[in-house]
């Protein structure tokens, strides 16, 4: 699986670092401490494991306006 956050240009193919990255630009976005990581990490992670399977080509996920794209390609 292929994830990337276009806000950032930022692509991996490793889920940890694209959770980490997406979770860093959710609190610099917002301008929030590192006591809401944790929460916001737990939220990514529920809404990636909802991500359809492998036979879907695109997804994403999106928590107060920050995109995970999740794509096969």
């Amino acid at each position: 699986m292929h994830f990337s956050i276009r806000r950032t240009n930022f692509k991996t193919t490793d889920k940890e670092d694209a959770i980490a990255e997406v979770v860093r630009v959710y609190l610099d976005y917002y301008e929030l401490d590192n006591r809401s990581r944790t929460r916001i990490e737990r939220i990514y992670r529920e809404m990636l494991e909802q991500v359809p399977s492998e036979t879907q080509i695109f997804s994403y996920v999106s928590y107060g306006g920050v995109r995970l794209e999740v794509s096969k390609v």
